[in-house]
């Protein structure tokens, strides 16, 4: 399983009243690559 914190940095611009996205950056913290049991895995229906 790969696990992974984050964050979005949004910035803002007013257009003709209305607040839009002017940009996203995504910025990852972390990221972990964790072992997964076959117990553990979800079962999928028939």
């Amino acid at each position: 399983m790969y696990v992974m914190a984050i964050r979005y940095l949004d910035a803002f611009a007013r257009q003709d009243g209305r607040w839009l996205f002017a940009s996203r950056d995504l910025h990852v913290d972390w990221t972990e690559d964790r072992p997964m049991s076959p117990d553990a895995a979800p079962s999928l229906p028939a």
